[in-house]
């Protein structure tokens, strides 16, 4: 504008007005000044949009990374609307299912793997009257497992799964030591018979011969239906050592009161993946549900040789 108003002998305020304040303007100099004018408010245009998309930028990109952190979260932990709605959802279908206070909301918690909330219900007073109930990422219901765990009687197995092997598990300990202990359990048989079983029939639990909340003798449960799994090391893989090992092993649990219906034991030879070969696994015998009243002489080395499996 300083230019302009040099090179036309005019003042800056003419300029800007457009025309001459004393006598008329120019025809070529109101054109060139209306020029100026049009190229300033293009420009200025220009870079109000250039300000506004930086603006728009510097917006977009830190709510873009705000919401894939959100969406991160939200998949790793869950987020608190979702799990509020999922324990709300759960009320809701317990009081339509059981009615008011039957059952009752135990834990909340968040599985990443599927992205989904399982919420744990159970009766009040009840041991077995417990089941977990899942839902989606929006707290939609989706499934639960109410049938096998509570028709079913499968809280029943679980549990006494869990307190037999409590009984079996630090007798092992005091007959092998604790880390031999580590690699056996003791387990309660049921439901349908396996097929290709290679010894005589065993005994399985069935649903109906249990109750919810039912206080079971482990030593009548273990005689019947109770099962001891061991897994030893040694250099000696013969029928002759299961058959010794077997005989120790219904002897020292019976003077600790605990009894079984059958054994599954084996014996590994650590020192045999050397002398196979890398990646040629390792020398392993046993027998597999073999009865407890099968442990016995004479004869137990060969009913041993029978079954055993290499």
């Amino acid at each position: 504008m300083v230019e302009l108003a040099d090179f036309y002998d005019v003042d800056i305020r003419e300029l800007i007005d457009g025309e001459r304040k004393s006598e008329k303007m120019e025809p070529e100099t109101k054109e060139t000044l209306l020029k100026v004018s049009d190229y300033t408010e293009a420009d200025k245009k220009h870079s109000v949009k250039k300000a506004k998309r930086r603006l728009a930028v510097c917006i977009a990109v830190p709510a873009a990374l705000l919401i894939l952190i959100a969406v991160a979260l939200n998949f790793l932990f869950g987020n608190p609307v979702s799990k509020a709605m999922a324990v709300h959802n759960a009320e809701t279908i317990l009081n339509i299912r059981f009615g008011r206070g039957e059952y009752e909301v135990k834990s909340v918690g968040y599985w990443i793997e599927d992205a989904e909330y399982f919420v744990s219900v159970g009766k009040p007073g009840s041991t077995d009257s417990h089941y977990v109930m899942n839902f989606g990422m929006f707290g939609n219901y989706r499934y639960d497992d109410y049938e096998y765990k509570v028709l079913h009687k499968g809280a029943v197995f679980e549990r006494m799964d869990r307190e037999y092997h409590e009984t079996v598990l630090p007798a092992l300990g005091e007959i092998y030591g604790e880390n031999a202990a580590d690699l056996g359990f003791g387990t309660v048989l049921t439901g349908d018979p396996e097929e290709n079983e290679n010894v005589s029939k065993i005994n399985r639990l069935q649903e109906n011969q249990v109750a919810l909340d039912q206080v079971f003798d482990y030593k009548e449960i273990g005689r019947e239906y109770g099962e001891v799994v061991l897994m030893l090391e040694d250099t000696d893989l013969s029928a002759g050592r299961l058959a010794e090992e077997l005989k120790k092993l219904k002897t020292e649990l019976n003077a600790r009161g605990v009894y079984f219906q059958a054994v599954s034991l084996s014996i590994t030879d650590p020192s045999s993946a050397s002398r196979r070969g890398e990646g040629k696994g390792y020398d392993i015998v046993g027998v597999w549900h073999f009865p407890a009243e099968d442990i016995r002489e004479p004869g137990l080395a060969e009913r041993v040789t029978a079954v055993m499996m290499k």
